[in-house]
């Protein structure tokens, strides 16, 4: 059909596709709807182009559809080009939109594959609906297959695809020696006590990218630890489905313990701006003497503090009994750095020896009967949610059987984190010589950790000795064996 002069149409060519991976596909669809325009003889306006946006899924934004309709509100728009209908709309819903939107606005519809697309008229609309109906079935079977076969290929530990995993080349094919290398470091890491935000920031300030070339963030190495598939395992919508045919970055039982630590509802307080600074603090106890002979001592944490002497000009740290807390004294105070000589030298010759290291193992080991609670009570919970998602069980049944379960898993979650000491010494062993090289290399979050795992407090006594030299008995360590 032709159209004169003066009554040209201003055309909006629009183009869609499913796949981001088919950029040739909306080009073709452009080619083909510029040589229509050409050949009915109208003007073109604007192009509208969605590409990797469905039609059919609800919910997910077509933002170039949606700023076309605007304009045929608008008056911009008087003709429409597509490559067939189903460009358009694959919604029931969509398509009644659509209809008013065409009757109101008088919009000429023209199609690559099926012509002139008339909307208003009975016939026109029915037509359309039909076409829709059919659209809306071909989608829905396509998607109920695509779902099976996804089952099935995960059932079957196969990659059917996604975003790269922080380790792997794209889909699954290998490991990325230098990636791989790195999140292997960051879980030992973390099981031996190191903070997560510690990792990241000590990533982040070497340039470290994710692999979508972003920043790391504490959430986003965390979600990188726990997923099984580092460890070698298939899932599917969050359930491990068996194992996986890709090469695997940590061992299943480095996954579990990352599993269950992170879910320890301990690690989710949000700790903003408290991070410790110090190597010492939150072991140092104030150990003044009560004032009568029936009273106690004082017991309270030490808190480091910046001591300026201004006659000297000069700046040091040192440890204050902190009398914010209650029961404290707030008199005690002690030098940082006679203190930490004291007990670094004690830790290194500790950890030197064998002996230690055995009694610290064997005092806490992990009990396997505690292993099994926490996965039954897992398990347990899982089943509710199903009992109750298929309305076997009511609201208020489910939280009167969910309280306890979850009570269990915090208190057995937290004894298991805390059962495995000796997982913080992991690499750091040697004479005491080489202990003391080795920890000038180490990152705060690693000294804390393998202080925390050793050493349950240290007390510090009033000095017994006048004169400026430290007294050496005012420090005394409380070992975790």
């Amino acid at each position: 059909m032709e159209i004169t002069a003066q009554s040209t149409p201003r055309a909006a060519l629009y183009q869609r596709i499913s796949s981001a991976t088919d950029d040739l596909g909306v080009t073709r669809q452009e080619q083909d709807n510029r040589a229509l325009a050409e050949r009915i003889g109208v003007d073109i306006v604007d192009t509208y182009t969605d590409n990797n946006r469905s039609a059919y899924t609800p919910g997910k934004p077509r933002t170039q559809w949606d700023r076309l309709v605007g304009d045929i509100k608008a008056g911009r728009v008087t003709a429409l080009i597509g490559w067939a209908p189903d460009r358009f709309t694959r919604q029931t819903r969509e398509l009644e939109d659509l209809i008013d939107v065409i009757e109101e606005h008088s919009v000429a519809l023209h199609t690559v594959t099926a012509g002139v697309w008339d909307l208003t008229t009975p016939a026109g609309r029915m037509v359309a609906r039909q076409i829709g109906a059919v659209a809306r079935y071909e989608s829905e079977l396509k998607s109920q297959r695509i779902k099976r076969q996804k089952e099935q290929a995960h059932a079957a530990g196969k990659w059917i695809g996604g975003a790269r995993l922080y380790g792997y080349a794209p889909g699954m094919k290998g490991l990325v020696a230098e990636e791989a290398e790195r999140v292997k470091d960051a879980a030992r890491r973390v099981l031996a006590g190191e903070t997560t935000g510690a990792i990241v920031a000590e990533w982040n300030s070497a340039g470290v990218v994710a692999a979508r070339g972003t920043h790391w963030t504490v959430q986003s190495l965390r979600q990188l630890l726990t997923n099984p598939r580092i460890a070698g395992r298939a899932t599917y919508k969050g359930e491990v489905t068996g194992p996986g045919w890709w090469p695997r970055i940590i061992t299943p039982e480095q996954s579990e313990k990352l599993i269950r630590l992170y879910a320890n509802p301990a690690r989710r307080t949000n700790h903003a701006g408290t991070a410790r600074k110090h190597e010492l603090s939150g072991f140092l106890r104030c150990a003044l003497p009560g004032e009568h002979e029936t009273a106690h001592a004082c017991a309270s944490r030490m808190k480091a503090h910046a001591h300026h002497d201004y006659r000297r000009k000069t700046k040091s740290l040192v440890y204050r009994c902190d009398r914010t807390r209650a029961g404290a004294c707030g008199k005690r105070v002690v030098s940082a750095a006679p203190v930490e000589r004291i007990v670094l030298a004690e830790l290194f010759a500790t950890v030197a020896d064998s002996g230690f290291l055995a009694r610290l193992a064997e005092r806490h080991r992990v009990d396997p009967a505690m292993v099994q609670a926490v996965k039954d009570d897992e398990n347990q919970l899982s089943e509710l949610a199903d009992a109750y998602g298929s309305q076997q069980i009511t609201m208020k049944e489910w939280l009167q059987a969910r309280g306890p379960i979850e009570a269990r898993l915090t208190t057995n979650r937290a004894r298991l984190n805390a059962s495995d000491p000796v997982k913080a010494l992991e690499g750091f062993h040697g004479t005491p010589e080489e202990l003391s090289a080795q920890w000038e290399t180490l990152t705060l979050s690693r000294k804390r950790a393998i202080l925390g795992a050793v050493i349950e407090h240290v007390d510090v006594y009033p000095s017994t000795t006048t004169g400026r030299k430290f007294d050496t008995n005012r420090v005394r360590i409380a070992w975790r064996v």
